[in-house]
């Protein structure tokens, strides 16, 4: 949800600004009802991959390199 918001007005402070932010609100900011200005929140950086984090959740069969049958390739399977 976009709020829109006078810097003229005395009850707008940065803080005010950044606390919707925070909450995820994006903020424009208007100069005499005009935009000036756009703040909004910074995207929550990815998880950091663990290697090995769920060692044994998948298991591979033996025959996972085997070639496909013919069959397959015909579009018969």
């Amino acid at each position: 949800m976009t709020q829109q918001v006078s810097i003229h007005d005395p009850m707008v402070t940065v803080e005010s600004v950044v606390d919707q932010v925070r909450h995820g609100e994006e903020v424009v900011l208007l100069d005499h009802g005009r935009p000036i200005a756009r703040v909004v929140p910074i995207p929550a950086p990815p998880m950091q991959r663990v290697p090995g984090l769920n060692r044994g959740a998948i298991t591979v069969d033996d025959t996972f390199d085997d070639p496909l049958p013919d069959a397959f390739w015909l579009g018969d399977a």
